[in-house]
């Protein structure tokens, strides 16, 4: 009886051992899966960040595509306009204005265009971040960076100041700046 007593304890010691190295085995593979698993999410995260990367690409391209078109004859007529020299000297740029119908309504424009006194043509520039309609605002040519417009001014909507830079170059971009209280 006393060998047999033994023999059990012995044989639950090797039991016991054995399940050990098993659990043991068995949190080793759980803890390589996870690292597996780890390793394809950020796979996939590097994947997702390329792929949101590239539709906040799409959609800035898409939210400033600034369209030109030509067009036949010069502005409709309008006072208050700016009419500034572009800095390459090729250009003169004409932006916003207002004209007063015999009605005695007040019309404001937000349109852009270019004259060209080569070609003797119009192009008008068409954004989503083009300056909103104005008139009696300012803008100033400046030669850095190929040429840039810098318009300040309020706009007819708000009583709000902007400040709106336009690259002269092509492809032309229409960037908002900054408001400030009016």
């Amino acid at each position: 009886m006393g060998k047999k007593k033994v023999l059990n304890a012995q044989t639950s010691k090797a039991v016991a051992k054995a399940a050990k190295k098993v659990r043991a085995v068995q949190k080793t593979e759980r803890k390589e899966k996870k690292k597996l698993g780890k390793g394809k999410d950020e796979l996939n995260d590097d994947q997702d960040l390329e792929a949101i990367l590239e539709n906040i690409r799409r959609e800035w391209e898409e939210s400033h595509a600034v369209t030109e078109e030509l067009v036949e004859g010069p502005p409709s007529r309008r006072a208050n306009a700016t009419l500034t020299a572009c800095p390459s000297g090729d250009y003169l740029w004409c932006i916003g204005g207002e004209f007063f119908s015999q009605d005695g309504k007040a019309y404001f424009y937000n349109d852009v265009f270019r004259y060209s006194p080569e070609k003797d043509e119009w192009r008008k520039f068409v954004s989503p971040t083009c300056p909103g309609p104005r008139s009696a605002h300012a803008v100033v040519a400046s030669p850095v960076g190929g040429g840039k417009l810098f318009l300040f001014g309020l706009s007819t909507t708000t009583t709000l100041f902007f400040l709106y830079l336009a690259k002269t170059t092509s492809p032309s971009i229409f960037y908002f700046i900054f408001i400030s209280g009016g």
